[in-house]
């Protein structure tokens, strides 16, 4: 009898030591740890919460779960229960998700989706996808049309029909295929402006905004299981957030250890991450830093293969902007057996962006001489090599995804310019293990939209 009371003693002991780390409810009777919040760090704070314009990582992850794109990458959507199409007539017929609301209570319905484009209208009409979606709508005519009516109140081209306050239509004159694609720019995510705020109505509401020091992303309808609360910090020291993870102080890390200095703690993470079986789980973002060998001004293909054929290479893949993104893997030994010999003879300059000895990438052949030099002494009519390196977020999933202009845009190049990829240095996500639901293969904020502890099985 005296040992069931130590023993019992001890439990509720126990007990209590953890009630006092974690939240803990009663499920069957049964006391059982469920975890309701996720603890992640950006370095940059969130200044602003602007749908329309994110300047950093932080605020491009609270923008996603705070607003609802109109259509996702996938052509999902968390606004749109479904929607038709008809492109041979040009004509799309929106379902909205029943009982969806904004922050403010106020219901996301066909009236909101209207107020929605008379503002994209009235101050976003300069907007490349604004511009397409209102210029090839029903009803719009000739470009008087704006200039005449875009002061009045409830003006907005017929091709917009409200069907009922759960469905809308959007009728287009021209373009008729474009509109999904449209729908999948950030300047289509959805929100309603209110004395200067900006109002969401994703999963999650933007609380307690410290600008220097945290926030807090508390979700709107709590779920089974799922996280409730996300507690972003900004500290700045890469190396005390890599301290503050293995203390178990965050639940969630971004490590690039291409840009990472040698430390103690990235150490550990770089022995994590070449463990066959490592204490966290590992996967990566789709954040990734690409070195390249940009060719510009060959008008020559003749000669361009030759270059790239003598160009020293492990990736071997290559990226043809001229070409509507064609991303073929370019076999260099194919070229070189099957180049014709060529008794010319060419000098090529380069240059590097890069801080790293880029010498190693070049070999010359009895036809190519390849000349280091600097970007002053570079002709700019003639054959040009760069050596760069960009910070990309569409690596390498949606590659194939993008439009010419905007592939040449997220590698800051000449849309003219043939690209070789050298290697790819892809950011890991490292998490707890108890932590499931990672989203892989998609954006940070997608990444962790459902992720959940695992609950403790109790006996």
């Amino acid at each position: 009898m005296k040992t069931i009371r130590i023993y019992h003693l001890i439990l509720c002991v126990l007990g209590l030591i953890v009630s006092c780390e974690t939240r803990t409810k009663l499920v069957n009777h049964k006391e059982q740890e469920i975890i309701k919040t996720l603890r992640i760090n950006f370095h940059d704070n969130i200044l602003q919460l602007n749908p329309i314009k994110a300047e950093s990582r932080s605020e491009q992850f609270v923008k996603d779960l705070v607003f609802d794109p109109f259509i996702e990458k996938d052509l999902s959507s968390h606004l749109f229960e479904t929607y038709q199409v008809d492109s041979l007539l040009g004509l799309y017929t929106f379902q909205l998700e029943t009982d969806k609301s904004f922050h403010d209570g106020t219901p996301v319905n066909s009236d909101a989706i209207k107020n929605f484009f008379k503002y994209l209208l009235k101050n976003h009409y300069d907007d490349q996808y604004v511009h397409l979606l209102f210029s090839s709508m029903d009803g719009f005519g000739p470009i008087s049309w704006y200039r005449e009516n875009r002061g009045i109140k409830d003006s907005i081209p017929n091709g917009f029909q409200i069907i009922d306050q759960n469905r809308f239509s959007i009728h287009l004159r021209t373009n008729k295929d474009k509109l999904l694609e449209w729908f999948q720019s950030p300047i289509f995510t959805l929100f309603k402006e209110s004395s200067g705020t900006y109002i969401g109505s994703g999963d999650f509401e933007l609380k307690n905004l410290n600008e220097d020091i945290s926030a807090n992303l508390v979700r709107k309808i709590p779920g089974n299981h799922k996280i409730e609360t996300i507690q972003l910090s900004f500290i700045k020291n890469e190396d005390l957030v890599y301290s503050e993870f293995f203390r178990g102080a965050l639940d969630i890390i971004l490590y690039q250890p291409y840009r990472s200095k040698p430390t103690p703690q990235t150490e550990r993470l770089n022995k994590i991450l070449n463990s066959q079986y490592p204490d966290y789980q590992i996967t990566q973002s789709e954040k990734s830093i690409l070195k390249f060998i940009e060719f510009k001004m060959f008008t020559d293909s003749t000669l361009l293969h030759q270059v790239i054929a003598s160009i020293n290479s492990k990736k071997e893949e290559s990226i043809d902007v001229n070409n509507e993104i064609s991303y073929e893997p370019l076999h260099v030994n194919s070229l070189k057996n099957n180049m014709a010999l060529d008794s010319s003879y060419h000098q090529m300059q380069w240059y590097s962006e890069l801080l790293s000895d880029s010498s190693q990438y070049f070999t010359n052949t009895p036809n190519l001489e390849f000349v280091e030099t600097n970007l002053e002494n570079i002709n700019p009519t003639q054959p040009q090599i760069v050596i760069r390196e960009v910070e990309v977020e569409f690596w390498p999933r949606n590659i194939k995804k993008l439009s010419k202009n905007e592939l040449a845009q997220e590698l800051k190049g000449d849309n003219n310019s043939v690209i070789l990829i050298l290697e790819s240095f892809p950011e890991y996500v490292i998490y707890n293990n108890k932590l499931i639901g990672i989203n892989t293969g998609t954006s940070f904020s997608n990444m962790v939209r459902d992720t959940y502890y695992q609950e403790i099985e109790t006996y």
